[in-house]
């Protein structure tokens, strides 16, 4: 019925999303509104839309309705019709699965054992690399004196991240070790095993995300592990190191700040942490608490005699001067 109007859709989608993913979801989700709709695209009303939204919202998850009811803005609006334009569902907060700190830093620990992992891993959590965007890369496009690791044709275009000099060295340790048929030597990463040796990785990086698993399974992480989970992990840390979030946007290559706030998955059990690890501030002890943290802290080899006595002799001074009466 509106097949005419689709294909034309199609090419101006082609013009203007370089990864066929996305054309393919904005594409999908235009076509099943309008076979549910059952009409020609110039018959189509308002009331129809606001129908399609009714019935969209009882048997699908907001999150995804979010995207449709977007999708269905942009074909409009291209059509000519933008004053068709509906209000975009609120998205729903979701418990995202995040690692802590220790078990990134465990996760790192044991990929060393082989250079490639090595070297994945750290594009995941220095590089914040998507996986789709690991495949791509070519030896000519690392630059090793400026630190710039260079990306085409990614999700926000053309670009490069600055590596870290850990993930410099894990990519100059692994180059010995590729293997590339002929027509993939200009490739990086190369399948060292299975039916695809020797050749670049695949279309879905399905590579990756077996790798990411095992890596996880070595160390006896629990939590399910995909390299979905690393990227919004290592940016949920750089907030929680209290790292400027310019410096995380600029490296996980968002465009807007607002995109990398999300990715801040703090979870319940990290609040606790935060909350259990504060200690009262010392200016806001009395004398005696002072006296009893600085005990302590001597006890524990933390501040040496001297120290100790000088300080308790400034607390029984600061306490004479006020007319208190001193602790022993």
């Amino acid at each position: 019925m509106n097949e005419k109007i689709l294909e034309r859709y199609w090419q101006h989608l082609r013009g203007k999303y370089r990864k066929k993913g996305t054309r393919r979801v904005e594409y999908t989700a235009v076509k099943l509104c309008l076979q549910w709709i059952n009409k020609p695209v110039n018959q189509i009303t308002k009331q129809d839309l606001n129908r399609w939204k009714t019935y969209i919202i009882e048997h699908f998850k907001p999150n995804g309705n979010s995207r449709r009811v977007s999708c269905i803005n942009h074909f409009f609006k291209w059509y000519g019709k933008k004053h068709f334009k509906l209000p975009t569902p609120k998205q729903e907060m979701t418990n995202k699965i995040v690692l802590s700190d220790k078990e990134l830093n465990d996760y790192l620990e044991a990929s060393k054992k082989d250079p490639l992992w090595h070297m994945i891993a750290l594009m995941q959590i220095d590089g914040l690399i998507r996986p789709g965007e690991l495949r791509d890369i070519k030896i000519n496009n690392i630059d090793f004196d400026n630190q710039k690791l260079y990306l085409d044709d990614t999700k926000t275009g053309d670009n490069y991240i600055i590596m870290s000099p850990r993930l410099s060295e894990a990519i100059k340790n692994y180059l010995p070790y590729r293997n590339p048929l002929p027509e993939y030597k200009d490739y990086l990463l190369i399948v060292p095993t299975g039916n695809y040796i020797g050749k670049r990785l695949g279309e879905q990086a399905a590579y990756v995300k077996t790798l990411t698993r095992k890596i996880a399974v070595e160390v006896k992480i629990t939590k399910q592990v995909t390299p979905y989970i690393i990227k919004p992990s290592a940016i949920t840390n750089d907030f929680n190191k209290n790292i400027n979030p310019r410096i995380i946007q600029r490296k996980a290559r968002h465009k807007n700040i607002e995109t990398t706030l999300r990715y801040d998955h703090t979870d319940d059990e990290m609040v606790k942490r935060h909350f259990n690890q504060q200690k009262p501030s010392f200016g806001s002890l009395d004398n005696e608490e002072k006296t009893r943290v600085m005990l302590d802290q001597f006890l524990k080899g933390e501040i040496d005699l001297e120290t100790y006595k000088q300080s308790i002799d400034l607390l029984h001074k600061k306490d004479r001067d006020s007319g208190g009466v001193g602790y022993v």
